[in-house]
Order: structure tokens, then sequence, then C-alpha cells
């Protein structure tokens, strides 16, 4: 069963790939959004978003298994933090209304 995901990474200025230059750049956020990456590790992503200022990145994925996340998210995790919160389509969602 497929479950949607909300990853958010979060890291520091000092810590940025932008820092250290365009190589560092290519092999962290440049291979995280290729969809090469989401298909190797088995991942669907429906949206990747940045707020750069705040040094964050969000993406939406869709997988059946928690540990392709780990996978998906392996180029960002040498410098910073991620938290992974299961989400659901509130459209779809129902509710029960006591």
């Amino acid at each position: 069963m497929e479950i949607l995901f909300y990853l958010k990474h979060k890291h520091s200025p000092e810590s940025c790939p932008v820092v250290k230059g365009p190589k560092e750049v290519v092999k962290t956020f440049g291979k995280i959004v290729t969809p090469e990456h989401a298909k190797k590790v088995g991942v669907k992503v429906l949206g990747m978003y940045a707020d750069a200022p705040a040094h964050t990145v969000g993406f939406i994925i869709e997988t059946d298994n928690v540990d392709k996340i780990g996978a998906f998210l392996s180029p960002l995790l040498s410098f910073g933090t991620a938290e992974t919160t299961p989400i659901s389509d509130l459209a779809k969602t129902k509710f029960i209304i006591a």
C-alpha cells in the first residue's frame, strides 16, 4: 500500500552545499531532484519545495516502505537533519463527525 509522506530537510547556512561550491550542489541537491534517483530508491515524488533563505527543503513523496525514505534523503543527510511525517490527501479523507 502506498503512503504519502512530507519530508522536511533543514541545514545550517554554514553547512549549505552552496558554500562548498557547484560540485557539492550537484552531488547533493542535484542528485535528489532527478527522476532517476527517486526511481532507483523506489519512491514517487509528487512535489519538491525550497525555502532557500531558511535553508529548508520539503518533499511530498509516495512510497510503500519507510526504508526507502532514508535512501531517498541520503544525499542530504550528511549536512542536515530530516523530519518525516505521514500525511493524507485532505480531499479524500473521510471524517467521522460525532
